[in-house]
């Protein structure tokens, strides 16, 4: 997490080519940094859904993704098109998306 909060628009650059233009890596750097929040929840939520895998409760994941999958749709259309957040509201939605997914 660290990694992408500090050097992530140089291992952005590094990635996609030294010539692209700011216009492009701007809004990728700053989808980056949010989600690079995000990686201790998708941790977590990783952590949970075996567990509950290893305890034999396939359904509790399902209802989890389920959820989190309809949220996730109907607010990227609403923050994306919308609201006009762009690539920084489907950012927040993911980081949103990851919360929910953790919770049975």
């Amino acid at each position: 997490m660290m990694l992408l909060l500090t050097a992530g628009k140089p291992l952005l650059r590094l990635y996609v080519g030294g010539d692209t233009s700011d216009s492009i890596l701007q809004p990728a750097s700053e989808y980056i940094w949010i989600r690079a929040f995000s990686l201790p929840t998708s941790l977590l939520y990783g952590v949970v859904q075996a567990a509950l895998l290893g305890a034999k409760d396939s359904i509790t994941p399902l209802i989890a993704i389920l959820y989190s999958t309809i949220v996730n749709s109907v607010g990227d259309v609403a923050l994306v098109c919308f609201l006009k957040q762009g690539v920084v509201g489907a950012a927040i939605l993911l980081w949103r998306r990851s919360g929910l997914e953790r919770q049975p």
